[in-house]
């Protein structure tokens, strides 16, 4: 799920959650378990937090990433580096336009550049949690 880019507008009202796929029960060992099941449907938009503003336009990115997407940075972590798992995660939460906005700020430091990366990360990882809207 790419981040959404706003510019400065009026608050658009909270959208539906997704359905929640039941997990299945747990039973103790030695005994057979349910398997989950899942779906490849394609998911409701996600709600958002914002991240960082450029220019009075803000970028946002999913307040509680979907877990795929943990899985494919932690997955590209072991086959290309740690450094391009990076850029994979922030391509895939920023978006395109997020991604390319803040790789074209003049005024970005180091510093702000491992804060957005650690959040992120906490994001998709599920080490931090966003701030309540």
């Amino acid at each position: 799920m790419a981040a959404r880019v706003t510019a400065p507008t009026k608050k658009t009202a909270a959208k539906k959650a997704p359905p929640v796929v039941a997990l299945p029960a747990r039973t103790a060992a030695g005994v057979p378990f349910e398997p989950l099941r899942l779906s490849s449907a394609e998911a409701e938009p996600q709600e958002t937090v914002d991240l960082f503003e450029i220019d009075d336009v803000m970028y946002s990115v999913p307040r509680k990433p979907r877990a795929n997407i943990a899985l494919q940075y932690l997955d590209a972590a072991e086959r290309l580096g740690p450094a391009a798992a990076d850029l994979f995660l922030l391509r895939a939460m920023l978006g395109e336009d997020g991604y390319t906005a803040l790789s074209h700020c003049e005024s970005l430091t180091q510093e702000h550049v491992a804060w957005v990366l650690e959040t992120v990360q906490g994001l998709t990882l599920g080490t931090i949690e966003a701030p309540k809207a």
